[in-house]
Formats: structure tokens, C-alpha cells, sequence
């Protein structure tokens, strides 16, 4: 395992020990503190469904799953949809149904529409925990995401200081259906207004999980507004379109870009200029406790009735100056599995 591998593999232990205090069962606490597998000699059999094949940020997560999973004696099968969209991972779950799985974990690509496949598994008495995304209906046992609000305002506060707190700045977002990705939009037009009132806010772009789009809408907002002096991407394609369309227009060192996540494309991208902050989040531990509270529920050492159901995993901003500090490196996504 490289530098990287351990420093993550160090985030999810310490995370666990972390959540394994808010549960009410002593089996849980004592499995996170010991590190050691279920006594149970039985293998559940989980699925995890992410957001995306090719996502830096749901590969990572992958990762965590399957140490979870090696760990803790789980049976994983990972599956996605090609890209992020909810006709194609409606069809991914509702396979994954037919294959009858104990236990599934689900990242939501829509509040709304996997209801109905949720609710079939519900009905089956096969436990649903969520991550990164979340349902417009608690369905699931356990959701754990991204305080989202509150990385979307971590972005501001980088941003709002780059720019020097004025002037015009735009907006990329995912769909307004993301309820996720409209949080973090939320949470930065708050800390804006409230930090940084001297700052325009130009109305809200959106990619569809796209960086070709997203670098067009750019585009566009650069020669409709060519004093524009900052960007905030609110997830991973939509900084990598400003960061392709900033350049292409010879604008680096006039607008200043902060996104959310870090993949290694992004990480480099900020050593070299192109961002100010990225605000990462923890899709190993995501994958790494969610498979591993699934294999709990499953052989019934955890009960339902005891699990928190929102756990909120951290963020981080990294910029510059924090990218190396080896409490950040944990937060950094890998493009595969050490």
C-alpha cells in the first residue's frame, strides 16, 4: 500500500472509531475499536450501487467498500452506471434486484426517482443504506453524505478571499434535481452574501454531470461578462469544464476557481494554479462504513432501531499551502484502488 493508501486507509479507521461512539450497540463499538471481523462465519452478500463507473470520487469510494469488505468478511459486488443519470442507474438497481442481495448500498442520483426500486427492496426486508446523495423518502436505514451546506460556505470563504471579497462571479452546478449539489450550491450563495456582500453572484449554470457542457457554459459567461473573477464548480465536472474554458480564454491568472472534490486531475490542477481550493470529501470512508454497517445489519449484530440514520462525513478545503499536510492526503481521491 503506498503513502497515499495508508493515510486513507488511517481516515476510514479513525472515522469508524468516530461513528462507532454515536451507536447504541456495545457490538458495534467493540468491532470498530478492535478492527477485527464479525464472529459471525456467514458472508452477506451486499451490492454496492455507485454514481458512476468512471468518477475518481466513486472509485474511491469502491475502494473503501472492498477493505470494508475484506475486513469484515462481506460478500461485495460493486456496480454503476456508465454516467451519472438516473435512467441509467434506475436500470443498474433494478438488475441488482433481481440478483437478490442481502443488503444494498446505494449512492441516490435522484431524491425522487429510485424511490420506487428502494421501496421494493424495503418490502423484500433487504436493508438500504445511502451515501453521498439521499432520498426524498427514509427508506433507507442510514444515510451518510457530505454536509453539504457547510462545504459549499469552506468554498466561499477560499474563493471570497482570492477574489479580495468584490466582483462578478458565476456558478456551475450539476441539475436542480441534485438535491446534494443544490446544498452546496445553497451554502455558498449564503456565506457569499454574508462574508463577501461586495461579490456579484451571476445565476447558476448547470452540466448534467458533463465537463464538455460545463466548459461551454463557461465559455459563454466569460464573453457575456468579461469582468468576471471568480468560479465555483459544485462538483467535479463542472471545475474541470471552468478550469478548460478559463484557460482556453487566457484568463488564469484574472479568474479564480475553487470546486468541490480532488481527484488526482484536480489535485494537480491546484499545485499548478488553475484552483484556489477544492473541497474534498470522504467517499472511502463512505464506501468502508456504509459496507460495513450493512454487514452488521445483515448478521444482525447491529439493529436497525439503533443505527443514527444521518452521519455527515467530513470535508476539507485544500489549497496550496495544505495539500501536502498528511491530514489532508487522506481526503484525496485515487483513480484506482492501492
Amino acid at each position: 500500500m503506498n503513502a497515499n493508501g495508508r493515510a486513507i486507509a488511517a481516515l476510514a479507521a479513525a472515522a469508524v472509531l468516530s461513528l462507532a461512539a454515536c451507536s447504541s450497540t456495545a457490538s458495534t463499538a467493540s468491532t470498530a475499536s478492535t478492527g477485527t471481523s464479525s464472529d459471525s462465519t456467514s458472508k452477506p452478500k451486499v451490492t454496492l450501487v455507485t454514481g458512476g463507473q468512471s468518477l475518481d470520487f466513486y472509485i474511491t469510494m469502491a475502494c473503501g467498500a472492498q477493505a470494508a469488505a475484506k475486513q469484515y468478511n462481506v460478500d461485495l459486488t460493486v456496480q454503476g452506471p456508465a454516467l451519472y443519470s438516473l435512467p441509467q442507474s434506475l436500470q443498474v438497481l433494478n438488475g441488482v434486484i433481481q440478483t437478490h442481495p442481502q443488503g444494498v448500498l446505494l449512492v441516490p442520483v435522484d431524491p425522487t426517482g429510485l424511490n420506487a426500486a428502494v421501496s421494493t427492496l424495503v418490502a423484500s426486508k433487504t436493508p438500504v443504506v445511502t451515501v453521498d446523495g439521499q432520498l426524498s423518502k427514509k427508506l433507507d436505514i442510514a444515510n451518510l453524505r457530505s454536509d453539504n451546506i457547510a462545504g459549499g460556505k469552506a468554498a466561499a470563504d477560499e474563493l471570497g478571499k482570492a477574489i479580495g471579497g468584490k466582483g462578478t462571479v458565476a456558478i456551475e452546478a450539476l441539475a436542480p434535481t441534485a438535491v446534494y449539489n443544490a446544498q452546496r450550491v445553497e451554502g455558498f450563495q449564503k456565506e457569499m452574501a454574508a462574508k463577501f456582500p461586495d461579490a456579484k453572484l451571476l445565476d447558476i449554470q448547470y452540466d448534467s454531470g458533463d465537463k464538455n457542457k460545463a466548459a461551454q457554459n463557461m465559455s459563454g459567461v466569460l464573453q457575456a461578462h468579461p469582468d468576471l473573477v471568480g468560479i465555483f464548480g459544485a462538483q467535479q465536472t463542472a471545475g474541470e469544464g471552468a478550469v478548460s474554458a478559463v484557460a482556453a480564454a487566457g484568463l488564469t491568472s484574472q479568474v479564480k476557481i475553487a470546486s468541490y472534490d480532488a481527484d488526482p486531475s484536480q489535485v494537480q490542477g491546484l499545485r499548478d494554479g488553475a484552483y484556489v481550493a477544492l473541497v474534498a470529501q470522504a467517499p472511502y470512508y463512505e464506501g468502508y462504513q456504509g459496507t460495513k454497517l450493512l454487514g452488521e445489519l445483515i448478521r444482525g449484530t447491529t439493529k436497525a432501531a439503533d443505527v443514527k440514520y444521518q452521519q455527515f462525513t467530513p470535508v476539507v478545503a485544500v489549497t496550496k499551502a495544505n495539500v501536502d499536510d498528511p491530514k489532508v492526503t487522506p481526503y484525496l481521491y485515487v483513480s484506482k484502488c492501492a
